[in-house]
């Protein structure tokens, strides 16, 4: 102990007596001659001895507890469950996005039927999504719609956003429509329809009787024919369909002739139209018992 002071000129040789080394704080050993030890003592070196006898912990985002740790003791961290729910509890809520990169949820729950549910409190709907990114992929949407929705509140929807491939439940619905409130689309090819109409004798009147169809048809044929041409008849008689008293197809039977036919033809009628369907003697035709007789008018014509 002490510091040793040499006058100038003068030196330390290496050589000498001592007068004693005294182990400090934390150290055991020391003398006064020869040799002396110095060793960390058995007790070591207390937290008192340092110059920073503890350091400090701080809880990261999601973490509470830390703080100062003196040296040799302990500090524990903690979930906060403010922030991030304890992942093997019962129930979870989490807030806000969360986002999984290149994972996958499995969700396996053999007590329960509801094991995914989705919630909004949207007026547009609830909408799970399901996205495809790989050529020619797509994105679909479950819908559950809202009061706003055009498709009512409650209805199921099915839709890739393109317009022309959606799906929407809604009641029962027509075939190939979107909605209970469209009409369905129907075509067919329908059979043709042959109907036969015995006017009878001619005169110089018109004779006949009216037709009129439930639903849209398309006359595609007249044919006309009578037993006798009757006598005096220089020129024609004519069966005709007429609506009424207006031309629509006429058909004329010339002199000696037993059969006409007007060919293939398309008149459109409509539902409900009153057809006259008859045939009258041409000038010069006698009225009593020579007239044209037993003329028959048949029309063809196809339901649309």
């Amino acid at each position: 102990n002490g510091q040793i002071t040499f006058a100038p000129g003068q030196k330390f040789p290496g050589t000498g007596t001592i007068t004693g080394i005294n182990a400090g704080p934390g150290l055991a050993g020391g003398g006064n001659s020869g040799v002396v030890p110095l060793r960390v003592a058995n007790a070591g070196i207390t937290n008192a001895m340092l110059q920073n006898p503890s350091l400090s912990v701080n809880a990261g985002f999601g973490l509470i507890g830390g703080g100062s740790v003196p040296l040799g003791s302990a500090t524990s961290l903690g979930l906060d469950t403010t922030q991030v729910p304890l992942l093997n509890a019962g129930t979870n809520t989490f807030n806000g996005n969360q986002t999984i990169n290149n994972g996958n949820v499995n969700i396996t729950n053999n007590g329960s039927f509801l094991p995914l549910t989705v919630q909004s409190s949207s007026t547009f709907g609830t909408w799970l999504e399901l996205q495809n990114t790989s050529a020619g992929g797509k994105t679909w949407a479950i819908l559950s719609a809202g009061g706003t929705n055009a498709e009512q509140a409650g209805n199921l929807g099915i839709t890739n956003f393109t317009g022309t491939s959606n799906i929407f439940l809604e009641g029962n619905v027509k075939a190939n429509t979107l909605s209970v409130n469209n009409d369905i689309s129907m075509s067919s090819n329908p059979h043709m329809t042959f109907s036969g109409f015995l006017i009878g004798n001619l005169g110089n009147f018109p004779l006949g009787g009216f037709f009129i169809p439930d639903r849209n048809i398309t006359i595609t044929r007249v044919m006309a024919s009578e037993n006798s041409p009757g006598s005096g008849c220089s020129t024609t008689a004519q069966a005709v369909i007429m609506n009424p008293f207006q031309d629509l197809i006429e058909v004329d039977l010339g002199n000696g002739q037993s059969l006409a036919d007007s060919g293939q033809i398309s008149v459109a009628v409509s539902a409900g139209t009153k057809l006259f369907i008859g045939g009258f003697a041409a000038s010069g035709c006698s009225i009593f018992g020579g007239s044209p007789s037993d003329v028959m008018v048949n029309v063809e014509y196809v339901m649309q």
